[in-house]
Formats: structure tokens, C-alpha cells, sequence
């Protein structure tokens, strides 16, 4: 079942065989249990890595619709975002980062680019709101006072709100 094939796919990767034909034993991991966390992931990588976007994305759309792993789930909505950006639907993106970042603290990427899209969509509130949020919940404290910095940016430059900059600078030290 899923575990030969996810031995297969592992000894194949170690070994840098490119002859064993790596998507079909991803593929049937996934036949023999649909939810597969890490078998979505391999999948998704190596169709990217392999130029096929049009395939990593629909595989990370449908991984993330049965995934129940939420750190599995947040990286495959990554993938899925970055597709949709680079199609130029940022909308679409912007959701996906957000529902990485909500549903894994340490996706810092899910964050920042969320925010960047939101920024770029003139949506200002809402792209500090998404750092405040994030920053919270977040246990790194590097990567914390990061986006709590980016944050107090946001708020005293564009929103012209000092006070809540000048808070968000001192919760980052």
C-alpha cells in the first residue's frame, strides 16, 4: 500500500533515479489513502520542480480539500497562491496565503504575502490587521518582532496612525 510506495519514492529521491517513475508511486499513495498529507506534498513539489504548474496546482487544490493536517494543508495553499499570483489573480492568492497563515502559525511566507497582495489592492487596514493577527500567534519571536515591525510600518506611514505604530514597535522588542 502507501507505505511501499512512500518507500519507494523516498529510496528513488535519495538516489537521484530519475527512471522510476515517481509520480505514479505518489499516485498510488494517494489511490490507497486519499489523505496523504506528505504524499500531496511530494506530489505537488515534484510537479513543480518537473515545469508542470497547471499540475502542481490542481494537485495542491485538491490535497488541500482533504488534507486534515493543518501545517500540510497551509503549505499546500502556499502552492496554490503562488500558481494564483502568477496568474495574475491575486484575489484568489490573497485568500489562499490568509488561509495558510490561520491555519499554521509558522507559515511567516503566508503572512507577508498576504499582506503585500493586500497592500498592493490598496486595502491598507485590512494588510496590518493580517500582521497584528498573525504576529500574535506566532511563537518565534524573531520572526514576531519582524512583522510586528512591518506592521508598525504600515501604520505610520500610510494609515497615519502613530500611536498604534509606535505600539507596534514597542510589542516587537
Amino acid at each position: 500500500g502507501h507505505v511501499v510506495a512512500d518507500l519507494r519514492v523516498l529510496i528513488a529521491r535519495l538516489a537521484g533515479d530519475a527512471s522510476l517513475p515517481v509520480e505514479a508511486w505518489l499516485c498510488a499513495a494517494l489511490e490507497a489513502r486519499p489523505a496523504h498529507a506528505t504524499a500531496w506534498l511530494d506530489l505537488t513539489e515534484w510537479l513543480a520542480e518537473a515545469g508542470r504548474e497547471e499540475d502542481a496546482f490542481r494537485a495542491a487544490s485538491e490535497g488541500a480539500a482533504c488534507v486534515d493536517v493543518p501545517q500540510v494543508t497551509a503549505a499546500l495553499e502556499v502552492r496554490r497562491a503562488r500558481a494564483l499570483e502568477a496568474r495574475g489573480d491575486e484575489s484568489s492568492a490573497c485568500r489562499s496565503y490568509q488561509r495558510a497563515a490561520k491555519l499554521d502559525a509558522d507559515a511567516v511566507e503566508a503572512a507577508f504575502a498576504a499582506a503585500r497582495l493586500l497592500r498592493r489592492s490598496g486595502a491598507w487596514c485590512e494588510a496590518a490587521e493580517c500582521l497584528g493577527d498573525f504576529a500574535n500567534r506566532h511563537r518565534d519571536a524573531a520572526a514576531r518582532a519582524e512583522l510586528l515591525i512591518e506592521r508598525g510600518r504600515l501604520l505610520a506611514g500610510p494609515l497615519e496612525d502613530v500611536p498604534g505604530a509606535l505600539s507596534a514597535y514597542r510589542q516587537a522588542r
